[in-house]
């Protein structure tokens, strides 16, 4: 079935939590807050694309969780941290578009999303431990983009990928380097 949730600035905890039969869901542009758990389990196979508007400021662990067939994710501009395990076991996820407001990416926020090749954290100043890590070893990820402002990686941030061939990581030069 079809979610549309047009006037909703609050989704509560666990409020749509093992919803196999979602199919899409239509998000408020007033949306404010996305509880622990509130769409966790959701894994029908047409449940493909999760996109936050700017008003999203909060998003409680695991909202996302085990949506095995969602591919594509942008954040908006308004939430600072992705929170734990928001999008763990998301399998299939390919896209993932991290807004310039992210600051702070929780332990195992992405673990075992063994989909994405690409990951970009321009703005990121903490990766928690887990976050992109991957139990079964098979990740596609390849590249990881690392930004200036970064100031904490967490303890196996991207372990069990194999596949990472470059790193781009901008760290800034002291005055002396050649």
């Amino acid at each position: 079935y079809v979610l549309s949730l047009e006037s909703v600035v609050h989704i509560g905890d666990e409020a749509f939590l093992g919803c196999g039969s979602l199919t899409n869901i239509s998000m408020s542009d007033g949306l404010v807050f996305i509880g622990r758990s509130a769409f966790e389990g959701c894994d029908g196979k047409a449940f493909t694309r999760v996109t936050l508007p700017d008003t999203m400021v909060l998003m409680g662990d695991a909202a996302f969780r085990g949506c095995s067939n969602i591919s594509n994710v942008s954040l908006g501009n308004g939430l600072s941290s992705i929170s734990a395990e928001c999008f763990e076991g998301c399998s299939n996820l390919t896209n993932l578009e991290i807004s310039d407001g992210v600051a702070h990416i929780g332990d195992n926020a992405f673990r075992n999303c063994s989909g994405m090749q690409f990951v970009g954290l321009n703005n990121v100043v903490q990766v928690g431990a887990n976050s992109f890590r991957s139990d079964s070893g098979d990740s596609s990820m390849e590249f990881v983009v690392i930004g200036a402002g970064i100031t904490g990686l967490g303890d196996s941030a991207f372990s069990g990928n194999p596949s990472i061939t470059e790193i781009e990581a901008h760290c800034p030069y002291f005055d002396s380097f050649e």
